[in-house]
C-alpha cells in the first residue's frame, strides 16, 4: 500500500512539473543575463573608447597651436642651441620637445617621418601637417627672432643653395656627439623653463 502511494505521488509530481518549462525559462533567464552583460560590456567599451578619444584630443590640444622645435634631448650641442633660443626668444614663439619624447614621436609621425628619427632638428609650425628640418629648420627659426635675424635668414636662403646648406648641416649633425658629448637627461628638466617644454 505504501509503495503504491509513493509511486502515485511521484507520478503526480512529474505531471505537475511537466507543465512548467524550467529548462526554457532557465535558458531565457540565462540569455537575458548574457544580453545584459553584453550590453553593459558594449556600453563600457564605448564609454572607454570615448574617454580615450577625449583624452587623446586633450593631449593634442596641448601643442596643436604651438610652434614646436624637436631636438635631440641627450645631445649637449643641441641643448646648447635650445638654451640660446630660450634666452633670445623673448616673445616665446617656440616650445620645445625632445625627439625621444612621446610628443616628439607623435609629431614626427604626424608630419610623415619615422617615430625614431633623431637625425635632424625639426620645426613643426602651429597647425601644420608638414615641418622644416635640417638647414631649413635652423633658418626658419632664426627668421622668427626679429627683423635683423629675418634679413640674415632670407639672405642665406637666397645665396646658399639648399644642397650645400644641408651638406653642412648633415656633417655637423653626424658629429654632434663628438663636439660636446651627450648628457644623461634632457634640458627639459629645468623647472625655470618647464612651461616651454612639451613631453
Amino acid at each position: 500500500m505504501t509503495m503504491l502511494i509513493l509511486r502515485s505521488f511521484a507520478l503526480c509530481t512529474v505531471l505537475w512539473f511537466s507543465h512548467f518549462p524550467y529548462e526554457n525559462e532557465a535558458f531565457t533567464a540565462t540569455s537575458g543575463v548574457t544580453t545584459i552583460i553584453q550590453q553593459s560590456s558594449l556600453l563600457f567599451s564605448t564609454q572607454t573608447g570615448q574617454q580615450q578619444q577625449e583624452a587623446s584630443q586633450q593631449q593634442e590640444r596641448r601643442y596643436v597651436d604651438e610652434n614646436v622645435i624637436l631636438y635631440d634631448g641627450v645631445c649637449n650641442f643641441c641643448n646648447t642651441w635650445v638654451d640660446i633660443l630660450l634666452r633670445v626668444d623673448i616673445q616665446k614663439k617656440f616650445k620645445f620637445a625632445p625627439l625621444q619624447s612621446d610628443v616628439g614621436k607623435e609629431l614626427l609621425v604626424a608630419i610623415g617621418k619615422e617615430a625614431d628619427d633623431i637625425s635632424s632638428v625639426v620645426l613643426v609650425p602651429a597647425g601644420a601637417t608638414d615641418g622644416f628640418d635640417k638647414s631649413r629648420c635652423v633658418l626658419k627659426v632664426v627668421e622668427e627672432l626679429g627683423p635683423l635675424a629675418k634679413i640674415a635668414s632670407q639672405g642665406a636662403l637666397a645665396i646658399v643653395p639648399e644642397e650645400i646648406r644641408d651638406t653642412i648641416y648633415d656633417t655637423v649633425a653626424e658629429n654632434r656627439y663628438n663636439f660636446m658629448g651627450k648628457r644623461d637627461e634632457c634640458r627639459c628638466t629645468d623647472p625655470k623653463y618647464s612651461k616651454r617644454f612639451l613631453l
